[in-house]
């Protein structure tokens, strides 16, 4: 009954969905091995664009390019653009990290609230994202939207050069 709701979920709750995209991802890479690039979509609340009112995720695999975000930022930015990013916002106080993993809210949000993270794993950046959004859900934030950009380097040994310093 708790699944149906993603603001009464558990972190175990929560962590088993993306270890479902883990196992579901691994299994398409083994019927289709040239899907090199994943996305992993969830939406909370009804400004989210969330069309469905319960915990899903929206997983999309791609074999010839990442999605437009990523590619842009690969394309336009150097390779190590990410670990560069997080010293910056931990240096000004306005990051967090543990477990192999590093968040940080934007200088520049998109939106009124706009938190960026990095993790090795898919499961353990859930685990670590979970306790964000718990936090910011009781300050009030009801509707959000969170995107598991994988790296190629993730997936696949031959990660494409552009990727090669991304993390996971």
């Amino acid at each position: 009954e708790g699944m149906h709701r993603l603001d009464r979920l558990t972190e175990p709750d929560f962590v088993s969905l993306f270890e479902t995209a883990q196992s579901y991802i691994e299994r398409s890479l083994r019927h289709y091995p040239r899907a090199s690039y994943f996305i992993v979509f969830l939406n909370g609340g009804p400004k989210s664009a969330s069309s469905v009112e319960h915990a899903h995720l929206q997983i999309v695999g791609r074999e010839d390019s990442h999605f437009a975000y990523p590619e842009t930022i690969a394309g336009r930015c150097p390779r190590d653009f990410w670990s560069r990013l997080s010293e910056v916002h931990r240096e000004l106080g306005l990051a967090v990290s543990g477990d192999d993993c590093a968040a940080w809210a934007s200088l520049a949000p998109v939106k009124e609230r706009d938190v960026t993270a990095t993790s090795e794993t898919l499961t353990g950046g859930a685990r670590f994202v979970y306790r964000i959004w718990k936090t910011l859900a009781a300050q009030g934030t009801k509707n959000f939207s969170l995107a598991a950009i994988l790296s190629p380097a993730y997936l696949m040994q031959n990660c494409p050069e552009r990727f090669s310093c991304w993390p996971n």
